[in-house]
């Protein structure tokens, strides 16, 4: 039929952009068969998760986000057509369209009719627009409740049960502990033995909001191996993983190295500009820092030894941010739950964890384009092109989400990224039509802890770079430098 009707008759075929003037003619028609658009708008995503995006293409999408093509259920069963500026949200969630199917503030698609959407709602700039992204669950009893100790008991003994074994992978998969006589090691991708921060245990009260249940990989416990359980009910080993509080005693003099070695890196960004002469005094005389006695024995608390090194990154990024006197910026924006783990040091004395919702570890709302500036001159690869030289900040501002990612060792060292975080970085990746982004996500990529001069690279929109210069594991979302 093909060399009938395209080669004899030169019927055309139809192509994306054919498809999309003719959902933008119909939803503009006085009466508009919204069945009819609903369909071609499923065949244009499907061709859209096939085909690369050209030219032509993304103008034919920046057309229809002038108008009203969108099918969303009404009140009374009937269907209305929305633009994207307008109020609804995006099912893609099965249980969450279960609980606000009744809202009246969805679009008119199942869930697996908007996976076949995604690519056209990435490029259009929905996907915030999300159930899964919008909605946070939380759990709460009423003011009158009294825990029954008796019931507590029982349903701790029963998460453990269920969760020991995969918490423990979890923790070798993160970590990338060396072999030990009752484990295998797991064959990986980067022949180094990190010291990253971990994000989070499961049993304590300061974890990110972005904890996440991994998935274990195979072959990491022998058949008779023993789990050593880093928190609930009868620990199977008798270590003590809550005895050492007090930082060791090197830790608070790396912190003043740290700090002394971001300040240096703000001073060499400011003489870049011309606007500082002077520079941070230089110590020709390296320092070594012995592992335990700076970050504490990690078999006895892996937990808070972790913390202790994703805290410290936090502070090099937090000292050079606070260098650049962007206006309004301090501790405030500074959302880190690990934060107090520096209150020992000069520089950090008496900091408190962030006792909000931690979204990243430091936000900031740039309206005045300074920190836009220091990640333009500073950052991996080229500058994102939706963010202009030119733009307005006071009319535009861009809130930065900057998630900082620590090691002591060198900086292909791979690093852990939670669901949660993947997400938001997915949620926030800039699309190609978008021309005045207002949330940006970032990594800050710290390495060489130890050294006199940190190390320190810049990926923002890091979600591009899949590929090039970061790599991004499956499944559990390691991500290592390129």
């Amino acid at each position: 039929m093909e060399d009938l009707f395209v080669r004899r008759l030169k019927v055309r075929k139809a192509t994306l952009s054919m498809l999309i003037a003719e959902v933008k003619r119909m939803a503009e028609a006085g009466q508009p068969h919204i069945e009819n658009i609903k369909t071609r708008l499923i065949e244009i995503g499907t061709m859209l998760a096939r085909s690369p995006l050209d030219a032509s293409v993304s103008n034919a999408l920046a057309s229809l986000k002038e108008i009203k093509f969108l099918p969303k259920r009404s009140s009374d069963g009937t269907s209305i057509l929305v633009g994207i500026e307008d109020d609804f949200a995006i099912s893609d969630h099965e249980r969450y369209r279960d609980a606000f199917g009744s809202s009246n503030a969805l679009l008119d698609f199942q869930v697996h009719e908007v996976q076949a959407l995604h690519k056209m709602f990435q490029q259009v700039g929905l996907t915030h627009r999300y159930l899964s992204f919008m909605v946070r669950e939380v759990s709460t009893a009423g003011e009158n409740c009294i825990e029954h100790e008796g019931f507590s008991q029982q349903l701790q003994n029963k998460a453990y049960a269920l969760y020991c074994i995969e918490e423990l992978e979890d923790v070798l998969n993160e970590r990338d502990i060396p072999a030990v006589a009752w484990i295998d090691r797991p064959v990986l991708v980067v022949p180094h033995i990190p010291d990253d921060e971990r994000p989070v245990t499961p049993s304590s009260p300061d974890a990110s909001s972005d904890s996440e249940t991994l998935v274990p990989r195979s072959g990491l416990m022998t058949p008779n191996s023993t789990p050593i359980r880093y928190g609930g009910v009868a620990p199977a080993v008798d270590v003590d993983y809550t005895a050492e509080t007090t930082p060791p005693p090197e830790y608070p003099e790396l912190i003043e190295q740290v700090v002394q070695s971001a300040r240096r890196a703000g001073h060499v960004h400011e003489n870049a500009r011309g606007n500082v002469a002077d520079s941070v005094p230089y110590n020709p005389r390296a320092r070594y820092y012995d592992h335990d006695a700076t970050f504490g024995v990690r078999e006895r608390n892996p937990f808070v030894h972790d913390r202790r090194i994703g805290a410290a990154g936090e502070g090099y990024v937090f000292e050079i941010l606070s260098a650049l006197g962007m206006p309004h910026f301090g501790e405030g924006n500074w959302r880190s739950t690990i934060r107090g783990e520096l209150a020992r040091s000069t520089r950090f004395a008496n900091m408190a964890n962030w006792t909000g919702r931690e979204t990243a570890d430091i936000v900031y709302n740039d309206d005045s384009g300074q920190l836009t500036q220091y990640l333009r001159d500073h950052s991996e690869g080229i500058f994102p092109f939706q963010i202009h030289e030119g733009r307005n900040f006071q009319t535009h501002p861009i809130e930065y989400y900057l998630e900082v990612k620590t090691t002591v060792g060198p900086c292909g060292t791979r690093f852990y990224m939670s669901s949660g975080q993947y997400k938001r970085m997915e949620a926030m990746a800039l699309g190609l039509l978008e021309s005045h982004p207002s949330k940006v996500y970032v990594i800050m990529r710290v390495y060489d802890l130890m050294m006199q001069d940190v190390g320190m690279k810049i990926f923002v929109d890091p979600l591009r770079f899949r590929g090039t210069k970061l790599n991004f594991e499956a499944e559990q979302w390691f991500v290592s430098t390129l």
